[in-house]
């Protein structure tokens, strides 16, 4: 019973997010164990944080059916299960880190290329998108081609990171004010002087 619990906490309130497990489900001499593990949070069995009820139950579960060395047979329980639930948990994680990262180096890298690429594309599809004064924060005409400037990953990766936040910035307000692509101001003051001009001059026709 005390395994099915522990099972059942790992998977409803740690990985599915529920507040607590349900005591209503389970024999009443298992409530403890339960409400105190909710009330610290499943996510510390992780952690090595067990309440001390799971080893007090299994140790009146060791006395009722007369097993000798009760009380240190409830502690080496606890650990043994501990023990199996981390190293459990690590061989998951390295899986999961090898499956995302690679497995060697030649695959991380390749991992790195693909993420930065992906990366590189997203920030030059707003390239048309952006205020024109902020046009010089691409020095290439294409990702692709920035991909393949022979610049290192990790420069690859400072440039994303340092120009990423002003190009989102420049869309942004480019968006808002529904001026991207426009051009210089001084060519719009330039046109708007030349208006003027010819307003004038074709005034003066008529009245002449």
């Amino acid at each position: 019973m005390l395994g099915n619990i522990l099972v059942a906490g790992i998977y409803q309130c740690f990985h599915n997010g529920d507040t607590g497990l349900d005591t209503r489900r389970y024999p009443v001499q298992y409530h403890e164990v339960i409400n105190e593990q909710n009330a610290i949070g499943w996510i510390h069995l992780f952690r090595g944080r067990w309440t001390t009820s799971w080893k007090r139950v299994q140790y009146q579960w060791y006395r009722s059916n007369g097993v000798p060395h009760a009380t240190q047979l409830a502690q080496k329980w606890v650990h043994r299960l501990g023990r199996i639930i981390l190293e459990q948990w690590w061989k998951l994680w390295k899986l999961r880190n090898g499956e995302r990262h690679g497995q060697d180096t030649i695959q991380e890298q390749q991992y790195k290329q693909v993420v930065l690429l992906s990366k590189l594309q997203e920030l030059y599809s707003y390239r048309d998108r952006i205020m024109q004064v902020d046009n010089g924060l691409f020095p290439y005409a294409s990702a692709q081609e920035h991909l393949e400037s022979g610049q290192s990953v990790e420069s690859l990766q400072d440039w994303c990171m340092d120009n990423g936040p002003a190009i989102l910035a420049s869309h942004s307000q480019a968006e808002k004010l529904g001026i991207a692509g426009t051009g210089n101001i001084q060519f719009y003051m330039m046109r708007q002087h030349t208006h003027v001009v010819d307003s004038a001059r074709a005034e003066e026709t008529n009245g002449s």
